[in-house]
């Protein structure tokens, strides 16, 4: 509730204070590993090819699962990823010989297998800063308004975007109000991990 209120409506909650709920809806332990998984296996559902095998989908659901109890994403366990992806998303049975790239969704924003890589990259950075301690008030504040953006862009445009997203039409549904409250820690750690991947970006280069 604090998360929700700090997100949509200033002047209610102080940053200090979203800080500790910050920590605490991340969490440890059997619950996140739960949700974790949980996690996992509905990605799976939304990007996994009918004949991908079971061998590369509970290989899918193990990395993702592990990434997001707050496991480390190291260079070759980037590789991994990409792989494990990439098999579940393309598999050779299909893809190997033809050389096409699958891309879910609508044209705008294509569901492919580096920009999913790049959506878990981003969870796992920022769960990992999470857990370290590393996540302060100005890179919450910064998080925020940066949500509040493309929120605002992503409302202006839903409707096109689920006209246009075929079998993840219901990705861009109108969520309830229930499922507002839900999500709300999920997008800002997606949109926190983005925000250190550009960073990280901009300090490399």
């Amino acid at each position: 509730m604090p998360l929700v209120i700090w997100l949509w409506w200033d002047g209610y909650v102080p940053t200090r204070q979203v800080q500790r709920a910050w920590v605490t809806w991340v969490g440890r332990g059997r619950r996140s590993q739960e949700a974790a998984r949980e996690g996992a296996v509905g990605l799976l559902e939304q990007v996994g090819h009918q004949l991908a095998t079971p061998t590369a989908r509970a290989r899918f659901v193990r990395i993702i699962t592990e990434l997001g109890n707050g496991k480390a994403l190291t260079v070759r366990g980037r590789a991994e990823l990409l792989d494990a992806v990439r098999d579940v998303m393309e598999p050779d049975t299909v893809f190997a010989a033809s050389g096409l790239v699958r891309a879910l969704g609508p044209a705008q924003t294509p569901m492919t297998v580096e920009s999913v890589v790049d959506r878990v990259e981003a969870l796992s950075i920022a769960l990992g800063r999470t857990l370290d301690g590393r996540v302060d008030a100005a890179l919450l504040e910064r998080a925020k308004a940066v949500h509040r953006a493309s929120m605002a862009d992503y409302l202006a445009q839903r409707g096109d975007l689920a006209a246009e997203a075929g079998a993840l039409a219901d990705l861009f549904r109108e969520p309830t109000l229930q499922e507002q409250f839900d999500q709300a820690g999920r997008q800002l750690l997606l949109v926190l991990g983005m925000d250190l991947l550009h960073w990280c970006a901009k300090t490399r280069g």
